[in-house]
């Protein structure tokens, strides 16, 4: 469900919980296949890098960036979940190289939430 921020590190949508045992997936079948929505991801975060200055909505922009990365850390969360049952060793390293990509997102987003008072 969409809604419209109320502060910055407020999420844009429904996050996806992370319990204990790990990511809980989503009620839902994806709408697209996961490597267009990657590729949509990657083309929209390349365009953002581009911007040669600061977007006139910055407060929306930031607050947009923060919820992303709060899913980000899901997905990759639930995607190492995911993995934890393969048998093979490599699965096990990638199932933790994610499970250490997630926790970086979520750190990405407690930082930029930070920043949440220069805006109010």
């Amino acid at each position: 469900m969409c809604r419209p921020p109320r502060r910055l590190a407020e999420w844009q949508h429904d996050p996806v919980s992370e319990p204990e045992g790990g990511a809980d997936v989503a009620d839902r079948e994806l709408v697209l296949p996961a490597t267009v929505l990657t590729t949509h991801l990657e083309a929209c975060a390349a365009e953002l890098a581009a911007d040669p200055g600061p977007p006139d909505d910055l407060e929306v922009v930031l607050a947009r960036l923060v919820s992303g990365q709060r899913h980000l850390a899901a997905a990759l969360a639930r995607i190492a979940g995911q993995l934890d049952g393969a048998p093979v060793a490599d699965r096990v390293a990638l199932a933790e190289v994610l499970r250490a990509a997630a926790r970086a997102s979520g750190h990405a987003a407690d930082a930029l939430a930070e920043g949440e008072h220069l805006f109010e």
